[in-house]
């Protein structure tokens, strides 16, 4: 694919787009899903996302992904396909065939991909807080990191209802 066809197909995905200068510059959908942490955070100042696993109670999370490590671009769709690789291995995946091949996604599989990118899609990046997702051994939890009030110092959650992690 050469480069005028990469530019018109960033543009039809709203990638790219024409600023006031004239030139080309990435809209606020290709930073967010295709930028680097650093960048992104010009922009969205409180921009953070987490992904803990919480398998130890003796332990703060036995595993974490975070947005601002340096170690990977830091953006929503590396952070999308991280959390859902991880997820996705602890999913149990019964013996199905179709048509002579093997299926190997579930329903479960689909209500997860469902969750994450529900989650990161309808983020408010703008916000005060991050997105948090945390695995326990029996639930994942999706949540907005919780803030320290400065009068109370009370952390507070938007957190939705636990996901069960597995379905039997």
């Amino acid at each position: 694919m050469g480069r005028s066809e990469r530019r018109r197909v960033f543009d039809k995905l709203g990638v790219i787009g024409r600023g006031e200068d004239g030139h080309l510059h990435p809209t606020s959908a290709g930073l967010l899903m295709f930028g680097f942490e650093y960048e992104i955070v010009r922009e969205y100042p409180h921009y953070f996302l987490d992904y803990q696993e919480q398998l130890d109670a003796s332990m703060r999370w036995t595993d974490r992904i975070i947005s601002s490590s340096g170690e990977w671009s830091g953006n929503v769709h590396d952070f999308y396909f991280r959390v859902y690789n991880r997820l996705s291995q602890t999913i149990k995946v019964p013996f199905k065939l179709e048509g002579g091949l093997r299926v190997d996604d579930t329903p479960v599989h689909k209500a997860l991909r469902e969750v994450l990118a529900n989650c990161l899609i309808n983020a408010d990046y703008y916000g005060p807080r991050g997105l948090v997702i945390i695995r326990k051994p029996d639930a994942i939890t999706v949540a907005r990191t919780p803030a320290v009030s400065a009068s109370t110092s009370r952390k507070r959650s938007t957190a939705a209802p636990p996901i069960p992690a597995t379905r039997r």
